[in-house]
């Protein structure tokens, strides 16, 4: 006999959880991101699977995230949670606290939070840069794709690489302005809509 059938996933998650009873696990599930799966590890962490299931399945998006990356891209995960906690702190407690120097005289030196955070800081923005999370990293990215002709990588505009016997255009185009090469690469507009 039959159970009753299961509620459409957007219905199931407005109404929530009311019997507390935990949730089936389905085939699609890959916890929100896409079906890659974090590191058990990371798992500890619920702030932390909350960074992974925001972040994860926007970088699958843009191929940027494949199983390679899961363990680097966790601790990035764990790495943002630091720094909101370093963060919370210097707010709350403010960037200096007043002490007592070597030679017994009152003076102010900066939070430990406040180090933490910053140190911090720099090691977000270069795991940052290698996933392409920053604007000038993803410009790049894109720049050199289109400077390759999307040799290795798949073509960035979906076109067929260019034929060796095809003559050359009056304009020399430099291979590290992506302007250029886009412009290179244009292609008619389309003569109907679908």
């Amino acid at each position: 006999m039959k159970g009753r059938k299961a509620d459409h996933p957007a219905l199931a998650e407005a109404k929530g959880n009311p019997g507390k009873r935990r949730p089936r696990k389905t085939a699609a599930a890959g916890g929100g991101s896409g079906g890659l799966r974090p590191p058990p590890w990371l798992k500890k962490s619920r702030e932390a699977m909350k960074v992974w299931n925001e972040t994860a399945p926007l970088l699958i998006r843009i191929n940027a995230l494949t199983d390679l990356d899961r363990n680097p891209f966790a601790r990035y995960c764990r790495y943002v949670v630091d720094w909101l906690a370093a963060d919370a702190a210097v707010q709350a407690e403010g960037v200096f606290f007043d002490a007592i120097d070597t030679n017994g005289n009152a003076t102010k030196k900066r939070h430990p939070a406040f180090h933490a955070r910053e140190a911090l800081e720099k090691t977000l923005s270069a795991i940052e840069a290698s996933f392409g999370m920053r604007p000038d990293k993803r410009f790049e990215m894109l720049r050199n794709q289109a400077a390759l002709g999307g040799v290795g990588f798949g073509d960035l505009f979906n076109r067929p690489p260019p034929q060796p016997d095809a003559p050359e255009t009056d304009t020399p185009v430099k291979p590290d302005d992506i302007i250029n090469t886009a412009a290179r690469l244009n292609s008619a507009p389309p003569t109907r809509l679908q």
